[in-house]
């Protein structure tokens, strides 16, 4: 499983720092560390109100969605009229 993490600097419902102590404090295995993306944003909680850090919100996570996991094959799910993928050890 992959995981992104989208955090704004003045997020004051969520701050960011508390996503790292939480990600530090999981003891996750050292080989999924890999596994999971952050994204910084000069906002606070609704980072998508502002123009310039939706469009780096929007950059970010396309290439999350875009880039093929090593090892895995996607395996695609239909939703509401769309392909997703969705990928897979197997």
């Amino acid at each position: 499983m992959r995981i992104f993490i989208a955090n704004g600097y003045y997020d004051l419902a969520t701050p960011y720092y508390a996503t790292r102590y939480t990600l530090n404090h999981m003891s996750l295995d050292a080989s999924l560390h890999g596994n999971v993306e952050n994204g910084y944003y000069e906002s606070g909680h609704m980072m998508h109100v502002h123009a310039k850090e939706l469009f780096q919100l929007k950059s970010d996570v396309s290439s999350f969605f875009e880039e093929e996991p090593l090892g895995q094959k996607p395996i695609y799910i239909h939703r509401k009229r769309r392909y997703s993928p969705i990928y897979s050890t197997m």
